[in-house]
Parts: structure tokens; C-alpha cells; sequence
């Protein structure tokens, strides 16, 4: 995202910011995140978002948008169930603002990884997107971010380089 790495989940919208209230938060935990997700809801208004997805503009108001590599934010809730670390894809998660009587609907749906049969739920699967929007809050991995300009996310296929020590069993 913009020359920043991330490996699981980036995001803008709600998710993004609880992400920087959750860090400048006292109190860590579950149970903070809950009460700041409960306080900040009801307060939160859908924010329109101007994307070019593969070279193609489409426009969505969205609660939060995630894009994703891999399935679950922390705590097992998967926002992206579709999502594989290793396919060279970016699955764009949408979840659209839900009336007070889903919301826990949409919840238990997250936390079983059910969200994709979810009417207020849209995934797009691409290779790179550009939010067309400035002075924008952001996470990376549950980091926040704040962006001035657009932002704009690639996927680095095979980028990844890890080195294992060989097996003491292997001669």
C-alpha cells in the first residue's frame, strides 16, 4: 500500500479506525476492542469510494473495505474466507454499512466465516487497485496509517523470501 508492506489484511473505513483508536488505547485486550468497536459504530458514517480495480473504476459506499491476503483479522474473524496468501491475487472484501437488526447477524457470519453469503458482503478478486481519495485513515495488519494522497495497493507475487535451517534429520 503505497510502498508499504503488509502481509495479511490492509483496510480503510471502520476497521481502520478502530485500528487507531485501538492504538492509542490504555487498555489492551479483546474486551477493549469490543467496547471500542461498540462506541464507535452507531457514530460511523459509510464513507463513497472511487476504485480502479485491474484498470476498471467502480464506485462503493462502504462501512470498511479489506484487502486481503489472508482470511482473518486477529481474534478469527474472517473478513475474507476466499482469500489465499499464495495465489497472486488480492481479494478486495466490501461490507456494506448493516441496519441495526443484522448487525449480529453479520457478526456470527465473521466470526464462522460464513460473511461471503452475507447480502450486505461483496468480494472482488484482483492484481492491484488505487482508492481514489485523499486525507484517507488506514491499517496495515492492524497498524493505522494515514494517507494524504490516493493509495494505491499491488501484489508482489513470490516476493516473499524465507529461510528455514536445515532439518537435523535430513543428511
Amino acid at each position: 500500500m503505497n510502498n508499504n508492506f503488509f502481509l495479511g489484511i490492509a483496510g480503510i473505513g471502520f476497521d481502520a479506525l478502530i485500528a487507531k483508536k485501538f492504538a492509542s488505547s490504555k487498555k489492551r485486550g479483546f474486551w477493549s476492542y469490543v467496547k471500542l468497536v461498540l462506541k464507535e459504530f452507531f457514530r460511523y458514517e459509510p464513507i463513497n469510494f472511487e476504485l480502479i480495480v485491474d484498470g476498471v473504476q467502480i464506485s462503493k459506499k462502504a462501512f470498511l473495505i479489506s484487502f486481503a491476503k489472508s482470511t482473518q483479522y486477529g481474534n478469527d474473524f474472517k473478513i475474507a474466507p476466499n482469500a489465499k496468501l499464495d495465489d497472486g491475487y488480492l481479494q478486495i472484501a466490501i461490507l456494506k454499512y448493516p441496519p441495526p437488526y443484522a448487525i449480529l447477524d453479520v457478526v456470527m457470519k465473521l466470526k464462522k466465516g460464513f460473511i461471503a453469503k452475507s447480502k450486505y458482503y461483496e468480494t472482488i478478486r484482483c492484481k492491484e487497485v488505487t482508492v481514489k481519495k485523499s486525507n484517507i485513515l488506514a491499517h496495515l495488519d492492524g497498524e493505522p496509517y494515514h494517507f494524504e494522497n490516493e493509495i494505491e495497493l499491488k501484489i508482489f507475487p513470490k516476493s516473499l523470501k524465507v529461510i528455514m535451517p536445515a532439518s537435523p534429520l535430513k543428511k
